[in-house]
């Protein structure tokens, strides 16, 4: 881990140090180019304590990785180291300050698709969550997985040039110093928030939630309690408090009740007086007793 109070004002000025004291050699190999620049940017400017750094670490079935960093023990990033004449992004052009997908590169620099190739393996094979090439002057940080994208469909932080660190050193610092890595903060800018699914509804952490249930389940299950309120009503419905607690007086219909009891009368009287005109045998009684769960209306033509 990197020291407390080596803030990114400090790493800046060792930065420019660092840029002034280099040299313009045309072509080094490998070991030279991780030599003059690429621990003098991650040891002296972004301040990695070596204790927390493995070079050359074997990965089984892969080779051997150039960088494995380590925060509390637990790996985080994977470097790639190339020597300089190998090109990671096209002459001249110019990245900006965010993710770019990778396909931008890979398409025109076989370099950089090939060296991510390499390290990708290495960084899956370890764990860790950060997989980066440089070849000195350029560097270029990628989650080593996300799902349901292939190499070139994920997002990639491109610095394509000594001149572009110097000019975007705030985010270099946010993609390769320590502390931001140990809060995932690359995370935060390599990740494509489109492409997230959305998040799960919060019913999907209720356990077997949705029961999928049938009539006959829900019939079964409150049968017990529907009876039990019947037999409740069927044993007090004749009693004054169920009549007064379930019947509302019909208040506002009092001058229509009167009405209705002077019309039944009327045609009480009416019906009387045409029974007295109807011959006995015509006539059709009751039987005595006889109590139907609905009314009867037998209907006569005259």
């Amino acid at each position: 881990m990197s020291k407390p109070n080596w803030v990114t004002d400090e790493a800046f000025a060792k930065y420019k140090d660092f840029l002034s004291s280099i040299s313009s050699d045309d072509e080094i190999n490998e070991d030279t180019t991780r030599l003059r620049f690429i621990d003098s940017i991650l040891f002296d400017v972004l301040r990695w304590d070596k204790n927390a750094v493995i070079t050359e670490q074997y990965v089984r079935d892969e080779g051997f990785a150039d960088y494995v960093f380590t925060i509390k023990g637990i790996r985080s990033l994977v470097l790639e180291a190339k020597r300089k004449g190998a090109s990671f992004t096209l002459p001249g052009q110019a990245y900006p300050d965010r993710a770019v997908p990778f396909e931008m590169i890979a398409s025109v620099c076989k370099d950089a698709h090939s060296a991510m190739q390499q390290a990708i393996p290495y960084a899956n094979s370890l764990g860790a969550r950060y997989t980066a090439i440089s070849n000195g002057y350029q560097w270029l940080l990628m989650l080593t997985h996300v799902e349901g994208a292939t190499l070139v469909e994920r997002n990639v932080l491109v610095f394509e040039s000594l001149e572009a660190i110097e000019a975007k050193f705030q985010l270099f610092w946010r993609t390769f110093a320590p502390l931001p890595l140990s809060l995932n903060v690359p995370y935060e800018l390599l990740i494509d928030l489109r492409r997230l699914p959305a998040p799960a509804k919060l019913a999907a952490s209720i356990p077997r939630y949705p029961d999928p249930r049938t009539p006959e389940d829900l019939r079964n299950k409150h049968a017990p309690a529907i009876q039990t309120i019947w037999d409740e009503i069927n044993n007090s419905e004749q009693s004054p408090v169920f009549f007064d607690e379930c019947y509302v007086p019909p208040r506002g219909h009092e001058k229509n009740k009167g009405v209705a009891i002077e019309l039944l009368i009327h045609r009480r009287q009416s019906d009387s007086q045409a029974l007295e005109h109807i011959p006995p045998e015509n006539v059709t009684h009751v039987i005595a007793g006889y109590q139907p769960e609905k009314p009867v209306v037998l209907l006569a033509a005259r």
